[in-house]
């Protein structure tokens, strides 16, 4: 990734298969642990023409991005809820986080002690509260910004909890600044959902 993003590992929510830009990797996930496996790519599985985007839709997806106020740097990591989705790893809807490079700051959510760049849980009643981490990184202020709140009912409530400062935000008001350390604890934050 460049820009903002630089040295921040990123995700895409797709369906109905993959396609990489030109000079773009990507990673395979190993869905069994040990052995070995293959993942192989022939000369019929490149395109040349236009592809179209497949975006998976979910029934509510929340974005959280969070900026260093003082480098500019961001990173970014996704909330939704699908009911074709279990609430734990699913290869078809969830993709795990890498930590960027330091000094940078990593944004992520956890399912089963997972760090998650995209975590896609089955329904917002039986799944209310979602732990969220942050690893500063560097000393800094930094601030939260919500997109994808228009996807959620308007009814639902969706609250940020900083569980070191005890601070409860509401999500739809807007950006929340905090200021971190690199000493912090990392599960700082939880998503709270409310149908």
């Amino acid at each position: 990734t460049s820009g903002a993003f630089a040295g921040s590992y990123q995700a895409a929510l797709m369906g109905g298969g993959a396609s990489v830009a030109p000079f773009q990797g990507f990673m395979v996930h190993k869905t069994t642990v040990g052995g070995t496996a293959t993942f192989q790519l022939n000369a019929g599985d490149r395109s040349r023409t236009a592809q179209t985007f497949q975006l998976q839709a979910n029934d509510g997806q929340l974005t959280v991005n969070a900026q260093n106020n003082a480098t500019g740097l961001m990173d970014v990591t996704t909330v939704a809820f699908n009911t074709d989705a279990t609430d734990v790893f699913d290869v078809q809807y969830d993709a795990t986080k890498l930590a960027g490079g330091l000094p940078r700051h990593t944004l992520y959510t956890v399912n089963n002690s997972d760090w998650m760049s995209i975590n896609v849980l089955n329904n917002i009643n039986t799944t209310s509260t979602v732990p969220m981490g942050f690893a500063a990184g560097s000393n800094g202020n930094f601030t939260l910004t919500f997109d994808g709140l228009s996807s959620f009912d308007p009814t639902s409530y969706i609250y940020l909890e900083d569980k070191q400062t005890g601070a409860m935000h509401n999500v739809r008001d807007g950006a929340y600044s905090f200021t971190a350390t690199t000493s912090d604890a990392q599960n700082r934050f939880v998503l709270h959902f409310t149908p």
